[in-house]
């Protein structure tokens, strides 16, 4: 703000949150262990967490409870306020906002293609040189490096878990190596091109995004 303190602090982390799957309860885990250790600290406003493309990653604790996500948002924390020092201004000259919905192909219960589309939100957020792209379902992390290598922008955020459920969305390779993640089953319905439809979709929602000022002439 105007007096130099920080009115919020995003923490962007790539990992899947499931330090406990198979209580009934509520139980902790570590978005909320790092924000909490956060607000904590002085000077870091609001903790605000965006999930990365963690489709495919797990922590290493995976289901060994609150002490193990306690740990885990802990970690993070220590790494956000000793990254503090690295910081780099962003020139907010350019700021937009954008919002799509798109059809994808869905599968039976059997794994049989159907005529039957799912409906998924994307957005992107731009702020200077930086973009924030807003993913549905659970994105892998091979299709947020594609993204961003394929973004017009200097720095590219991609979050996933954000916009409507829709599941998982496998890279089309993954399907021959079978497990959870490709079903199918309720938590993993899409066929196997709706990953490359949804990466197309979320690159021109980028190239839509940059300003027009800053792109080079054809001529």
């Amino acid at each position: 703000d105007l007096d130099g303190l920080t009115i919020a602090t995003v923490v962007h982390a790539i990992c899947h949150p499931v330090h406990e799957m198979c209580l009934r309860q509520v139980s902790p885990d570590f978005p909320g262990e790092l924000c909490r250790a956060l607000e904590k600290r002085p000077n870091f406003g609001i903790p605000l967490f965006f999930n990365g493309a963690a489709g495919d990653i797990n922590p290493p604790t995976v289901s060994e409870g609150a002490k193990a996500a306690t740990r885990h948002g802990q970690a993070i924390a220590q790494s956000v306020a000793e990254s503090v020092s690295q910081n780099e201004t962003i020139k907010a000259k350019h700021f937009n906002f954008v919002h799509r919905t798109m059809k994808l192909p869905v599968r039976s219960k059997t794994g049989k293609p159907i005529l039957r589309m799912c409906e998924a939100q994307l957005s992107a957020l731009l702020l200077g040189d930086l973009a924030i792209v807003f993913l549905p379902g659970e994105i892998f992390s091979e299709t947020a490096l594609a993204i961003e290598q394929a973004s017009p922008f200097r720095k590219t955020i991609v979050v996933g878990f954000s916009e409507s459920s829709i599941g998982y969305v496998p890279p089309k390779p993954l399907f021959k190596e079978g497990g959870y993640e490709v079903g199918p089953g309720k938590w993993s319905f899409l066929q196997e091109n709706a990953e490359s439809m949804l990466r197309a979709e979320a690159i021109d929602l980028l190239e839509n995004l940059f300003p027009k000022s800053r792109k080079p002439s054809s001529q």
